[in-house]
């Protein structure tokens, strides 16, 4: 019986592994290693979570934002890459939304139902979508359920304490959303 002895370095996870091992449990821990180094070589996303600020010129308040790029990817890298942006913005029910942005961003997981303090994206208008509850067209007796204009790609949440909304009138005023 042949003894065999060798080194698998594992280049995505930074670590070695030292193995001495018989001629009939090779093949085995060949295959093994074969299929981790497979699974280690996919293309993983990567999460990424960064606080970016809403600041309402007029009011001299400003609220934090938490972009996450789980869902729409590309639409966070077209904001973060966009930033600063100063632009109107206007209220439409419960939902405040900009003025056309310089973002340019396609449908990415386009949802035509939202969440409480989520923000969004609205490709079809180019504008930014905080959601602080239901629209108009958001059907009465459904509180839970918050629907935007048409589909939007979310790209994070409200989290601030600050409730914004109130303070807000029907006229628009002017944000700069910038870097935290």
């Amino acid at each position: 019986m042949r003894w065999y002895r060798f080194t698998i370095i594992g280049l995505h996870a930074f670590t070695t592994f030292h193995y001495v091992l018989y001629e009939q449990q090779l093949s085995n821990a060949l295959v093994f290693y074969f299929s981790l180094y497979i699974i280690c070589s996919m293309d993983i996303k990567q999460v990424m979570k960064k606080e970016i600020l809403v600041e309402f010129v007029e009011l001299k308040k400003s609220i934090a934002i938490e972009l996450d790029n789980s869902q729409s990817p590309k639409t966070v890298n077209a904001i973060l890459d966009n930033l600063p942006i100063k632009v109107k913005i206007n209220r439409w029910g419960d939902e405040l939304y900009t003025d056309k942005t310089p973002i340019i961003a396609e449908d990415e997981n386009a949802q035509s139902e939202v969440n409480l303090l989520d923000v969004a994206y609205w490709p079809e208008g180019n504008a930014l979508c905080l959601f602080y509850g239901p629209t108009p067209i958001s059907k009465k007796g459904e509180s839970n359920k918050i629907l935007p204009y048409s589909p939007v790609n979310i790209v994070g949440k409200i989290v601030s304490k600050d409730d914004i909304l109130n303070q807000m009138n029907d006229s628009n005023s002017t944000v700069i959303v910038k870097p935290k």
